[in-house]
């Protein structure tokens, strides 16, 4: 039939393909690391993503306000946003959390803690597509209406969680130093396309109530700092008196000053202390309190002051994408002295993990190497046979680029599982052509005639795993596309590189010069010349 009468004519091609580069392997050795070379420098052009988002008819929206804020204001903020949501098409319904993070409904969710000034939002579409426009619409929107609050509306992710994709850290020392470079990261990353909620981990400084006290006026007055501490604590943290009990469950009572009493250095300066002498004294008598800015929060790494910005992506743009235009800028900056420099986010994950898949892969190489040394008692041949590898990957790395893929741990993985494809061919090609050659047939037309008869078999793996991978590259969803189109091109380039180029390989390294004639029929092809 007509596969069959195709499959011979693939078949006498390639063999007259191999043939040829057996006249000349340097040259075909030469294109086809060439070819490599070639590909590998286009991984950059292709962008990389750690993990896709995930397509779901659901995303979150995160609103903070400044340190220091209660709950009712929290709760403000979260209602505008609110009504910015339900003023759109395709929201089926949505719930908010004030105070602290929603349930850990999806699996690399990690619900925050309670926190006055956090609320989350949970946003039910109607449709994986309804999502994508509506989370850039209601950021927009957020950022020109709601005031005093960041509001970061974002997608689910698929993986391990990452937080923000983009995080550029500084350390020092010097906290007004970390802040000055700070902002100006900051500055650089807000007007990078794509990069919205940029924001810092220490945020801005809040007021806070400052109780200085006075050990002279205080001892004149009966009260020792202790008193005083235990005092405004008691008017601002309470102070649990009693329980009421309820059934099993007790229920602790507790007294503190009225907020209004509270709410300003002035209120709280007049508070009375009871002194030992039994009479009261005011606050401000024996100390000193004032209303100013101090540092909320101090984050350390590694035991250094670290503060990180952090950046969220746009839909229509890579986190990488992003990094990629605002590093050299933010790696220019001239810092502060003893302020240093670092990147985290989606970039340290991914390189963590791929610095792990890449020792794994070196370690099953190497295994590899051993087993095919110790079955064909051949390192030249082991050699040749895992000289295919490298040549496969030019495949997978085209395929990504010319199906519009980012490279990320899904196609990384795809490369990953090719070696092992790749070698199994090779390995099926020279078990036939080592056989041929102990019967004493020459070296080039074993090789040529192992490409003929080993083309089938080779073929048909092939064919049946592109067939099973095609539904995953074409309705995959976002995760595996990059991982089947990677195997697809992977495996169709192999099957040619395996028939042309590994015999070339080979006839290197065996230190053989071929002569081959080019013959009108791929079956009479020359013998090797000593």
């Amino acid at each position: 039939g007509r596969f069959l009468r195709g499959v011979d004519g693939l078949r006498d091609g390639l063999a007259f393909a191999a043939a040829r580069g057996l006249r000349r392997p340097f040259v075909t050795v030469g294109l086809a690391v060439l070819a490599l070379a070639l590909a590998v420098l286009i991984i950059p052009r292709l962008g990389s993503q750690f993990f896709p988002s995930a397509e779901r008819d659901q995303f979150v929206i995160d609103v903070w306000l400044p340190e220091g804020r209660d709950i009712r204001a929290t709760e403000a903020a979260a209602a505008r946003v609110e009504t910015i949501v339900r003023a759109q098409t395709g929201v089926r319904s949505l719930v908010t959390y004030a105070g602290q993070g929603g349930p850990r409904f999806y699996y690399n969710v990690s619900p925050e803690p309670p926190t006055p000034n956090y609320a989350q939002i949970v946003v039910n579409t109607r449709s994986i597509a309804d999502t994508r426009r509506l989370v850039a619409r209601i950021q927009r929107a957020a950022n020109e209406t709601v005031a005093g609050a960041r509001v970061t509306a974002r997608t689910l992710e698929q993986g391990p969680p990452v937080g923000a994709p983009v995080a550029v850290r500084v350390s020092g020392d010097d906290i007004a130093g970390l802040r000055a470079a700070a902002a100006r990261i900051k500055t650089i990353l807000n007007a990078t396309p794509g990069a919205v909620s940029v924001h810092d981990d220490y945020g801005e400084l809040p007021l806070k109530l400052s109780v200085a006290v006075d050990p002279d006026r205080a001892a004149l007055a009966g009260l020792s700092s202790a008193d005083v501490a235990a005092a405004t604590q008691m008017a601002f943290s309470g102070r649990t008196v009693s329980f009421l009990r309820e059934g099993d469950e007790e229920i602790p009572i507790q007294i503190r000053l009225d907020e209004a009493e509270r709410a300003g250095a002035d209120s709280v300066a007049d508070l009375y202390l009871p002194t030992s002498a039994g009479t009261v004294v005011p606050l401000r008598q024996v100390a000193d309190v004032t209303l100013g800015a101090q540092e909320g929060r101090i984050v350390r790494r590694n035991e250094v002051r670290t503060l990180t910005v952090s950046a969220y992506a746009d839909p229509a743009r890579l986190p990488s994408q992003i990094l990629a235009d605002a590093r050299p800028k933010i790696e220019a900056l001239a810092l502060p002295p003893g302020v240093t420099l670092g990147f985290g986010g989606e970039q340290e994950e991914a390189g963590g993990s791929f610095a792990e898949m890449q020792l794994i892969l070196i370690l099953s190489l190497a295994a590899n190497l051993i087993i095919i040394v110790a079955e064909f008692n051949s390192l030249r041949v082991a050699l040749t046979i895992m000289a295919a590898v490298p040549f496969g990957i030019t495949g997978a790395i085209l395929g990504l680029f010319a199906t519009g893929q980012p490279f990320g741990f899904m196609a990384f993985l795809g490369i990953t599982s090719l070696g092992g494809v790749v070698t199994n061919h090779a390995i099926v090609l020279f078990e036939y052509a080592l056989e041929e050659q102990r019967r004493g047939v020459p070296l080039a037309k074993a090789l040529i005639d192992a490409g003929e008869r080993r083309l089938r078999p080779i073929l048909l793996t092939v064919v049946l795993s592109v067939g099973g991978l095609l539904p995953q590259a074409l309705n995959g969803g976002s995760l595996w596309p990059p991982m089947a189109w990677a195997l697809i091109f992977g495996l169709l380039l192999s099957l040619v590189l395996t028939l042309v180029v590994v015999p070339s390989v080979y006839a290197l390294l065996a230190g053989n010069r071929v002569a081959v004639r080019a013959p009108e029929k791929a079956g009479e092809a020359g013998a090797a010349v000593p």
